[in-house]
């Protein structure tokens, strides 16, 4: 079968998804092709039309942005549509708070999402990360929900980086990371603050703690008793892997029930994940506080995280140990294909 990916231009989450999804299918012996449409107002159209006769080559199209394009009908192929975040909050906030450029590209996709892509562009399936996002988006057409997974290539790599970068510190550091996207299903910064503000008061041993957020301008460092909180712009990658692969603890600022690419490789290299699950969706896990330390609020995770630092080396072995473990038995690439592959092949 011959598969072609179609992904938005730039980087982002959704980049990295999409090499992810492209290079897992090739190890499934696919011929794939990964094409990347412009972002803005009027480029992407303009761009997807360009493809049409390139697509009439292809047996599958996947587009990995959450819309479908005019392509997939002038072309005539099988498709799918990979669903991303909760889309109606996000494009309500990209419209309301961005360049008056990005604000036009995302009016117009917005209108064609809600008017076509979701009513006439059936796809033969949507694959949505979590299901969450499957029911937020109120999707009942056939679904494979393909979760955040490993390829075989990133436990090698991220068990070496582990050796390499393991923490020599006698000062305990947690780090969370918070997203361009403004979006319901993600945690506020106001929340994060907070639980550094209750643990400052609560700890005997002093903390670390690092949030980085790519959308502040200017860092930011606060003294809350026993915690240090610095505030922090986005590092280069080799430098965040090093301070990630360094730490004790890493927060999920996601509210669902997915697990985040941040979260897994912070799993890959032991450390241990702590999460705000509201509880609706706590019976959509496929994980257990066994795994994973789970909260469903800023206070309850404050009372867990006091705990877990009164014997910080115990409970890191424990908690880095049963989370890598969770996820190289349930999220490897191996593990979740199978609904996927299912459904190309059908």
């Amino acid at each position: 079968m011959k598969i072609a990916v179609i992904s938005p231009s730039g980087l982002g989450g959704v980049h990295v998804i999409t090499l992810k999804l492209f290079n897992a299918l090739k190890l499934e012996n696919f011929e794939v092709d990964l094409f990347n449409v412009d972002h803005g107002a009027v480029n992407p159209f303009v761009h997807d039309l360009r493809l049409v006769k390139k697509l009439k080559d292809y047996d599958f199209i996947i587009y990995t942005g959450s819309i479908a394009r005019i392509s997939s009908l002038l072309a005539g192929k099988r498709f799918a549509i990979f669903i991303h975040g909760l889309l109606f909050d996000e494009y309500k906030n990209t419209i309301l708070h961005s360049d008056i450029r990005t604000r036009l590209g995302a009016l117009l996709e917005f209108a064609w999402w809600g008017s076509v892509n979701m009513k006439f562009f059936k796809p033969d399936f949507y694959i949505c990360h979590s299901i969450t996002t499957r029911n937020y988006n109120k999707i009942s057409n056939p679904t494979s929900i393909l979760p955040q997974f490993i390829l075989p290539s990133e436990i090698k790599y991220f068990q070496q980086l582990q050796d390499s970068y393991r923490n020599l510190s006698e000062v305990p550091k947690i780090m969370a990371y918070r997203s361009y996207a403004k979006s319901p299903r993600l945690l506020p910064q106001a929340s994060l603050i907070h639980v550094a503000r209750l643990l400052g008061n609560r700890l005997k041993k002093k903390v670390l703690f690092y949030i980085i957020d790519p959308t502040i301008p200017y860092e930011e460092t606060y003294d809350y008793g026993m915690v240090k909180l610095n505030i922090i712009r986005a590092m280069p990658r080799t430098k965040f892997l090093k301070s990630l692969a360094s730490s004790d603890l890493y927060i999920e600022t996601s509210i669902d029930e997915e697990i985040g690419l941040d979260s897994i490789e912070a799993g890959l290299l032991k450390v241990p994940l702590a999460k705000i699950t509201y509880p609706q969706y706590t019976m959509l896990q496929d994980y257990t506080e066994d795994e994973v330390i789970i909260a469903s609020s800023p206070l309850t995770l404050t009372d867990t995280l006091s705990e877990y630092f009164t014997n910080i080396d115990q409970n890191k072995q424990y908690y880095g140990s049963r989370f890598n473990q969770y996820l190289l038995k349930k999220r490897s690439w191996n593990v979740v294909k199978k609904p996927l592959l299912n459904k190309l092949l059908e």
